[in-house]
Order: C-alpha cells, then structure tokens, then sequence
C-alpha cells in the first residue's frame, strides 16, 4: 500500500475516526523499512498490542506523528 493511498484513506475518514495500522503500513505510510520502525519501538515509539494470545502490533498515526514531531522538538532545544 503506497503512503499516499493510506494519507488519502485517513483523510477521507470522519472527524475523529483513525484507524491502528499494521507495521507494515506505517512502514509504507513513512517510507521506512521495517529496521527504522524496529528502531522507534526501541526508542518509545507509541504502539498498542491486539488483545488475545498473538498480541499483533498495532499503531495510532495520530500518536506516532505527535511522538515523531516531540522528538523533532527536543532534538532543536538540545
């Protein structure tokens, strides 16, 4: 799934409505690869595991990009 097609999906949602992506599409929503988002988990990424034995990793946008945009911040007053 190209991170356009997701952007647009998102965007056409009602107000207050986001879906939890697999790590496979925010991989593909950021144009990283699978390493990069191994590497924010390690860091704090924000993440929610599926309830049940599999405990599949899920994430919120909203939340990843509000964590990626502190970082950014604490990274300029540093």
């Amino acid at each position: 799934m190209a991170s356009t097609d997701l952007a647009a999906r998102a965007a056409e949602l009602p107000a207050g409505i986001r879906p939890l992506l697999k790590k496979r599409e925010l991989q593909a929503y950021f144009g990283v690869s699978h390493w990069t988002v191994d590497q924010w988990l390690k860091a704090g990424c924000p993440n929610r595991r599926t309830p049940g034995g599999r405990g599949v990793l899920r994430f919120d946008l909203a939340a990843v990009e509000r964590w990626m945009d502190e970082l950014e911040q604490g990274a300029q007053t540093a």
